[in-house]
């Protein structure tokens, strides 16, 4: 996602590091197909691809995120830098889930499945509502979106961490960091903060601040291929939270998220070289923000509209169910965001992030 295009509009391995960890969120929820599919050996296998090496993109973006928001950071400048994000966060958050608040209110006699969430989230209330569209707390309607809340909150932060990254008291903000992770763990928070500030996420996203308040590149901080063996062994440590704990938290889940955080910027100048070679990565990197907060919306409707007409296939299945989602699912996601940019023009921005 774009969160702050003006600061990285010179650095391409940086936009590069993004729209992957982009495409890699829509492949770690085209996990959304296993529901259709009976557990063997290929279910599996994508088990592990979709929520063991995708994650590499949460930890990413979260760092990303701290690093562009530090970036020829002032004093003077906080005020402005808030304001965006403003409009690139808090705005986008909002309408999102509104519309998909919308949209299921508008389907529910249509989808059952759609019926069965409706109830579930109380949306025939008024604070059902208001806790999938603007709770600070709660898990949104639109899931991938609790990002962008976060984000949000720690950019309000952002002038405290600067003062004390800035000034040599940076042991002191790490401090505050690591003291809210014992939190999490003294207080069982984990679960609960899973969608809305959990520890590896503000870690993240301070380190970031740091790298760039230090005027130093992430593409060249962890140039060396030695990093390599971190995420290798977090994304190990990911395969053995996933068969020992089924998703249910454990602080192994955070630690395996940091291990992973140097993957993308080691390999950075190479994703830059290789999206060269793709078409259109312009139109792409433009709307990677709009797939990401809406693919649960169009890939998600069109993996359910199709999955049950494949119920006669077996081996093999769960892959092209993901295939679909990813292909015919993406291609619909940016044909709505290409009719959405000419119909609305510049008041596109509330849904791309782009205001």
């Amino acid at each position: 996602m774009n969160t702050d295009k003006s600061n990285s509009v010179n650095d391409p391995h940086l936009d590069s590091v993004r729209l992957l960890s982009n495409y890699l969120i829509v492949l770690m929820h085209a996990w959304a197909a296993g529901q259709y599919c009976s557990i063997n050996a290929e279910y599996r296998a994508w088990n592990f691809i979709c929520n063991a090496l995708t994650t590499v993109a949460m930890p990413t973006l979260f760092f990303l995120s701290g690093f562009l928001l530090m970036r020829n950071f002032k004093l003077s400048s906080f005020p402005k830098k808030l304001a965006r994000r403003v409009k690139r966060l808090a705005v986008p958050f909002v309408a999102w889930n509104v519309s998909f608040v919308s949209f299921y209110l508008a389907m529910e006699r249509i989808v059952p499945r759609l019926s069965e969430r409706v109830n579930g989230f109380h949306l025939h209330t008024l604070s059902g509502v208001l806790d999938k569209t603007i709770s600070f707390m709660g898990a949104p309607i639109d899931l991938p979106t609790w990002f962008l809340r976060t984000l949000f909150v720690y950019s309000i932060l952002g002038l405290l961490f600067y003062i004390l990254l800035k000034h040599r008291s940076a042991w002191l903000m790490y401090l505050l960091v690591f003291a809210w992770g014992a939190l999490t763990l003294w207080f069982n928070w984990g679960k609960a903060l899973r969608f809305t500030y959990p520890f590896y996420s503000l870690l993240c996203f301070v380190f970031g601040c740091h790298l760039s308040i230090r005027n130093c590149s992430p593409v060249s901080f962890f140039q060396s291929k030695c990093w390599m063996f971190l995420p290798i062994a977090g994304f190990a440590l990911m395969g053995y939270f996933i068969v020992n704990y089924q998703f249910r938290y454990h602080v192994i889940r955070d630690v395996a998220f940091m291990m992973e955080l140097p993957l993308l910027f080691s390999i950075a100048p190479d994703i830059t070289h290789c999206l060269k070679r793709v078409p259109h990565v312009d139109f792409l990197k433009q709307s990677s923000f709009f797939l990401y907060a809406g693919h649960l919306l169009f890939c998600g409707s069109v993996l359910h509209l199709i999955a049950p007409r494949f119920a006669f296939l077996g081996g093999g299945k769960l892959f092209v169910l993901i295939v679909i989602f990813c292909t015919v699912g993406v291609a619909v996601n940016l044909g709505a965001y290409w009719i959405g940019k000419r119909l609305f023009g510049k008041w596109f921005g509330i849904w791309d992030g782009s205001l």
